[in-house]
């Protein structure tokens, strides 16, 4: 069942759909958070976090859909330029919001803990608030971040003297150079662990990097949906690299959709990326097992 909800906390309104769970738990809950992607209102590019949420809710899972101030049906200021909303929500513009957000959806379910999930700029969000509030955070769904700030060069060098460019050297080292092969992975993984960071491009979003980083210490689990075969694929992996090794940790899962875009309407992927999700939540919270 859906229900248009209002919500004023601290100085902010914000105004959500709750789609409540077909089952109850006799267990500690688990309520999932979906935020606005991007600039869209809150039922997602084709309908996406609808379809989530409805899928989760049916799982077991209650789950909210929100528009943060500005967005959707949640008053707010804004700046006019598109460029510029998204260059301050990776500067954190929405954090407090989404934060007093969270907080008062965890007030409404005591003993529940909250699973953040977003697309685009909202998944930014949500790491964002599971790193500020990592007590009360069971999860990050994560949906096609966005690691930098402006378009990022990664045509592959055309000659040899690019060979000492720092885009060059991580590409690399991170295996994506023809001359990776002639060098052991392992060798080339512990440059990676030292000189990643500094060998990204200029445009990274260092702040999330720092975000997931700090994530990743504390063992919180997160799922990253990514548009497979995009022309910045190769920009992700080595984030992928740097961030976490050559071998994913265990408390992160990597899926990739082929065939579709940063917003998952070519193709009209929908049932893959829930199916997906739906899997993470049951492997990871064991759903299945509180259901009376």
């Amino acid at each position: 069942m859906r229900k248009v909800i209002r919500v004023e906390r601290d100085s902010f309104e914000f105004i959500g759909v709750y789609h409540s769970r077909k089952k109850m738990s006799h267990a500690e809950s688990y309520v999932v958070l979906i935020f606005n992607a991007g600039h869209v209102p809150r039922e997602g590019h084709a309908g996406l976090s609808v379809r989530i949420a409805d899928r989760l809710a049916g799982a077991g899972y209650p789950t909210y859909r929100f528009d943060l101030p500005g967005f959707g049906d949640s008053p707010g200021q804004l700046p006019e330029k598109e460029r510029d909303i998204f260059r301050l929500v990776h500067l954190g513009f929405q954090d407090e919001p989404a934060l007093s957000l969270t907080k008062e959806i965890i007030k409404r379910h005591p003993g529940a803990k909250i699973v953040l999930c977003g697309l685009c700029g909202g998944s930014i969000i949500a790491c964002n608030i599971a790193h500020q509030d990592a007590e009360n955070i069971a999860g990050v769904v994560a949906l096609e971040p966005e690691f930098y700030l402006e378009n990022v060069n990664i045509d592959p060098p055309r000659s040899w003297r690019k060979l000492f460019d720092r885009a060059a050297t991580l590409r690399f080292l991170t295996g994506h150079s023809k001359a990776s092969a002639r060098v052991p992975g392992g060798i080339r993984a512990a440059f990676v662990n030292l000189f990643g960071k500094l060998l990204l491009p200029s445009q990274t979003d260092h702040r999330l990097l720092s975000t997931l980083k700090a994530l990743n210490r504390k063992e919180t689990p997160m799922i990253f949906i990514m548009a497979k075969g995009k022309p910045n694929a190769i920009f992700y992996d080595e984030i992928r690299q740097v961030l976490f090794g050559i071998k994913t940790p265990s408390n992160i899962r990597l899926i990739e959709i082929p065939g579709t875009n940063h917003i998952f309407t070519a193709n009209r992927p929908h049932n893959s990326i829930i199916q997906a999700i739906l899997d993470w939540t049951d492997d990871t919270f064991h759903a299945s097992d509180d259901m009376s």
